[in-house]
């Protein structure tokens, strides 16, 4: 990892996975902790011939396609003795295949609808910002929701009243007019969400909303969470968000780094600086997006975005905090009624150089 310090802004406004199989499918037969994809075919199947007769079955005369095996069977059977992952994984672990990650329109949709617009009022004249928020935790029977967001989106520095925090927050559904009113600060349309705890030289915030009728009733759901100490550079990603407070939009690009550190002025105005743990990212971050997650190809959250530099001859450099990050966090802030506790051990722990996974 890498520790940088550049003009970095805070950016607030204020697939079906295609699967190519070549015409001979080639498995890996290891161990692969636990059975191979021929012992699998063998419990479903009661198949009494050798592993070399079971593949060459598989290829067929002159090159064709066998079809005696359904991967799909096999991926069953291998699921019901004991196998935990996706069938992507299978796939991955037991079959020489091509994977390309394209435009799944469902999944982003179904991202889309954990993802909300968020209008916070700061009343006396402090205006309103703008900026994004992504559900985490629904219990859809009652209307509650948990929502993870940036401190900054809610702070202003000059608002004298409850330490700086907004005490007009409110949340907006994919689809839903923003009509918050800054003269009464108030809104009809959005979710009115009761801030919890943060933490901001963490820039973290997590937001509750209870028994809202259009969490009830409305087509949202919970982002899946995904590892962030997983990801690999070059991953497709997805960021959504209130990009411009224009609503709820997509935009798309790959894993450019995936651990590194930025540095930023502190929220507080109090001249020192924080420094941030962050994924970069090469897809569209604007000012609005703050707040708002970034998926990965198979719509698991990987991260929060938080920033992304601005100098004039860069480009494509948004940040995000990693989501292991982020969760533990915001697990903290739960576990200790919106207080954050951190645990001081006297040691510093200092990096210097970036750290690229390659699978």
């Amino acid at each position: 990892m890498k520790n940088i310090t550049k003009k970095i802004l805070t950016i607030f406004c204020a697939f079906a996975t295609a699967i190519s199989f070549s015409s001979c499918l080639s498995l890996n037969l290891g161990d692969n902790g636990g059975k191979s994809a021929f012992q699998i075919y063998q419990e479903k199947y009661g198949y009494e011939g050798t592993e070399e007769e079971w593949l060459a079955s598989l290829q067929g005369a002159n090159g064709k396609d066998g079809a005696d095996l359904d991967v799909n069977d096999v991926y069953k059977a291998a699921q019901e003795n004991g196998y935990e992952g996706d069938f992507l994984s299978f796939l991955k672990e037991y079959f020489s295949v091509d994977v390309q990650e394209n435009n799944d329109v469902a999944t982003i949709s179904r991202n889309v609808m954990s993802t909300v617009s968020i209008v916070c009022g700061f009343s006396g004249g402090n205006g309103v910002s703008q900026g994004s928020g992504v559900i985490i935790q629904l219990d859809k029977e009652n209307g509650n929701a948990y929502i993870v967001t940036n401190y900054h989106v809610l702070y202003e520095s000059s608002y004298a009243q409850n330490n700086g925090i907004s005490t007009a927050i409110y949340a907006y559904l994919y689809g839903s007019l923003v009509d918050f009113n800054t003269t009464t600060q108030t809104s009809s349309k959005g979710m009115r969400c009761t801030y919890v705890g943060g933490a901001m030289d963490y820039d973290l915030a997590l937001l509750r909303v209870d028994g809202n009728q259009q969490l009830k009733t409305g087509d949202v759901q919970a982002a899946q969470l995904g590892d962030s100490d997983e990801l690999s550079v070059g991953e497709k990603l997805f960021v959504i968000g209130n990009a411009e407070g224009d609503g709820i939009s997509v935009t798309d690009g790959v894993l450019s780094v995936e651990s590194e550190y930025i540095t930023m002025d502190a929220l507080d105005g109090n001249k020192r600086q924080v420094d941030y743990r962050v994924l970069r990212t090469s897809a569209a971050v604007n000012h609005g997006n703050s707040g708002g997650p970034i998926f990965n190809a198979q719509g698991k959250l990987i991260g929060i975005v938080n920033a992304k530099n601005v100098e004039e001859d860069v480009e494509n450099m948004g940040y995000a905090l990693p989501i292991n990050y982020v969760m533990a966090t915001v697990n903290n802030i739960l576990d200790n009624d919106g207080r954050l506790l951190r645990a001081m051990f006297g040691i510093t722990v200092e990096t210097s150089n970036s750290s690229a996974k390659i699978n």
